[in-house]
């Protein structure tokens, strides 16, 4: 199965990146999946503006955990248990034409021009300029659209309805097949998710096919989508202290309208066949608690926006999207029989007096199906970053079973060029979701001297992760620290041998982080 990740504007780019973490984990559906099965997510990012900062870093971090998983597995596209283990892949990869790699939806067409120019306002009649004019207003005329839609749905819902006509679009329905999946990541209150989430739903469900052997079954595809309502504040003046066109007073009326809208043409009201019911699974998110208000710059490098735990949240949606059965997304005609509506929840957060979340405050069937494998990860980057070199250096048995780990080895361009930027864009991503306050999401206590040095940070695998104790035994036995787990991978690379060829080091050390660290998980601490 392929899973086709359509994300638009802002919002889309910063769900994406939980994701990626998420899949680094190795947090596969809980559902419907088992190790082997083929599942590939193809992430296509919708926006014009395509030098924003969010987008800019998630791009960065997709090609940074391509080449990870490619060195780790080659190019098998089934379910591997382990970090890493799900294979992220583009449009023009599937397509095999030469086209671009960077998962950007190309909008030439619509980025380089002004609005007004798109729509040939110059060369209407005075009638139709009249009718513009009540339509749009002066500013929204003169909108440069690289740098999006800044806010007016309405300009978006007119730009993007040449959606069909790209070539990215092309591709899209060759490389479809009927058991292939699509899912949608937009927020409600701006103006490029709003508009293109219903106009990518609807130019889907119209694909009437030409050709069946290339265009695949679009018009009954299982189609899910994630609607984020406001969940950030921004600042009411731009960076150079104007009134911004982008105001949070503006944010619920905004969503109020879209919502009216969807309902109508999209989500239906889950009984009466005249309305939408396009969608399959509808995935509502939004949180009440404001952040400090954002910087807001709608010029060309602006939107870098701190990771918000609402975005981690948004993740999650895709997960239970694809561990939801055929039967229960089953579409006829165009239309889903019966929609899924869905919202998340806390066990227990703020409101019950906590200044910060962790992964324990999350609903047991969400723990389960990422809490183990994100602490197994994070300590697997504590170990990395603190002890490995060391081990290294003392040429410990588990660097010295076959293939052998030079103490050198971390220098090689998948350590020093790949994982270690890998891990840098973690760590700060945690950084960032800890600095966002009042909505502090900290499920470890991280180091990362980057751009939040002010975060708790401790260099100790015994007090790393927040919310779960460690387990005492009769005899005294102390908790987790790296003497543990140094005598783990021992263990382990004695039951790994002649399991790897001559080059695949990269692929041994993150099996043992792997293995090692759910055996620590278990006998270490109270997870549950």
């Amino acid at each position: 199965m392929k899973l086709f990740l359509y994300l638009i504007g802002g919002t889309g780019s910063r769900v994406l990146k939980p994701l990626v973490m998420q899949l680094a984990a190795g947090v596969t559906p809980a559902q419907g999946f088992k190790p082997g099965d083929e599942l590939q997510i193809v992430p296509i990012v919708i926006d014009p503006h395509q030098t924003n900062a969010d987008l800019v870093r998630t791009q960065t971090l997709l090609s940074w955990y391509k080449d990870i998983r490619k060195e780790l597995y080659g190019n098998d596209t089934g379910i591997r248990d382990g970090f890493f283990g799900v294979k992220i892949t583009s449009l023009a990869e599937l397509d095999g034409k030469g086209a671009k790699d960077d998962f950007v939806f190309n909008l030439s067409g619509i980025s380089d021009k002004y609005f007004s120019e798109y729509i040939d306002y110059n060369h209407m009649d005075s009638s139709n300029q009249a009718l513009c004019q009540a339509l749009f207003s002066s500013d929204q005329l003169g909108t440069k659209m690289d740098i999006g839609f800044v806010g007016s749905p309405n300009i978006g819902s007119v730009a993007l309805n040449s959606f069909t006509e790209s070539q990215e679009f092309e591709r899209f329905t060759n490389v479809f097949s009927k058991d292939d999946r699509i899912f949608i990541v937009s927020s409600i209150f701006g103006g490029t998710g709003a508009a293109g989430y219903p106009l990518i739903v609807k130019n889907i469900r119209n694909a009437r096919q030409t050709d069946a052997s290339t265009r695949g079954d679009l018009v009954d595809a299982r189609i899910g989508a994630l609607t984020v309502m406001p969940y950030f504040n921004v600042k009411s003046k731009d960076k150079d202290g104007y009134d911004s066109r982008i105001q949070y007073s503006d944010f619920i009326a905004k969503t109020e309208s879209a919502l009216r809208y969807y309902k109508k043409n999209l989500t239906g009201n889950g009984s009466d066949r005249n309305a939408g019911n396009t969608v399959n699974a509808c995935y509502y998110l939004a949180d009440s608690i404001k952040s400090q208000p954002y910087d807001n710059d709608d010029g060309t490098y602006g939107q870098k926006n701190l990771a918000h735990f609402v975005e981690f949240v948004g993740a999650l949606s895709i997960f239970d999207f694809l561990g939801l059965s055929d039967e229960a997304l089953h579409t006829e005609d165009g239309r889903a029989d019966k929609p899924i509506y869905r919202e998340f929840g806390l066990k227990r957060g703020l409101n019950d007096g906590k200044t910060t979340i962790d992964l324990t405050d999350m609903g047991d069937k969400t723990r389960h199906l990422i809490q183990d494998k994100m602490y197994a990860f994070h300590l697997a980057y504590m170990y990395y970053t603190f002890q490995l070199q060391n081990d290294l250096d003392k040429k410990q048995r588990y660097t010295d079973d076959m293939p052998k780990m030079p103490k050198d080895m971390l220098k090689s361009p998948f350590f020093n060029d790949k994982l270690n930027n890998f891990f840098r864009d973690y760590i700060e991503w945690l950084g960032e979701m800890y600095a966002n306050q009042p909505r502090c999401f900290f499920p470890f206590m991280v180091n990362n001297g980057i751009d939040y040095p002010y975060s708790p940070a401790t260099n100790q695998l015994n007090n790393c992760i927040n919310g779960i104790g460690h387990q005492k035994k009769t005899f005294g036995e102390k908790s987790l620290d790296f003497s543990d787990t140094l005598s783990q991978f021992n263990e382990l690379s004695k039951r790994y041998s002649g399991s790897y060829t001559e080059n695949q080091q990269a692929k041994k050390l993150m099996d043992l982080f792997y293995e090692g660290f759910k055996n620590q998980l278990l006998h270490k601490f109270f997870v549950y």
